[in-house]
């Protein structure tokens, strides 16, 4: 049997690669909700897309099949508010797609660095590049926001989208 010990856990001299690990993990974070921000940007387009085509061609066939057709004066009104929905469901799609200017650590600084500081203490470099990803992740985090407000708003404007589309169907099948 060991014998367990309740002692910390040291990292050496500093929580320093302790403190870059979670930085790090934090940067990839971001960077893999920009993609899955944007993907799901994308799925709101194409939602959207397709269920307005879906629409139109709803429409054509039946004023197709029957020429004297007329739609239900309450149908066409939500089905206009229903279109406008998905309109806006798929520019707030394409604002989550929106090209945003993310911070990152310039070319040229990481050239200074290498050649004035490249003999700087380990601890005084892990400090240096920690604040570089805090840069990098603060700018991240706030654009990431932009692109998430603008995907709930598209998903929200696809649910309205979806009611006022139903209470049109709902009228045109009274």
């Amino acid at each position: 049997m060991v014998a367990s010990t309740n002692a910390p856990v040291t990292y050496g001299d500093s929580a320093g690669p302790v403190f870059l690990d979670l930085i790090k993990s934090q940067l990839d974070e971001e960077r893999n909700r920009k993609s899955s921000l944007e993907q799901r940007g994308i799925t709101v387009i194409t939602t959207s897309s397709t269920l307005v085509t879906l629409l139109f061609a709803f429409t054509a066939l039946a004023t197709k099949a029957n020429p004297t057709y007329v739609l239900a004066t309450g149908a066409r009104g939500w089905l206009f508010v229903s279109l406008m929905f998905f309109v806006a469901a798929a520019v707030a799609g394409l604002v989550s797609n929106w090209t945003l200017s993310y911070v990152e650590v310039d070319a040229l600084e990481f050239k200074n660095l290498l050649q004035t500081r490249w003999n700087d203490p380990t601890t005084e470099v892990a400090e240096r590049v920690a604040m570089f990803n805090l840069d990098v992740i603060e700018g991240a985090r706030g654009r990431n926001n932009l692109k998430s407000n603008a995907v709930r708003v598209g998903i929200t404007l696809e649910l309205f989208a979806i009611a006022t589309l139903a209470i049109s169907v709902s009228q045109v099948l009274r």
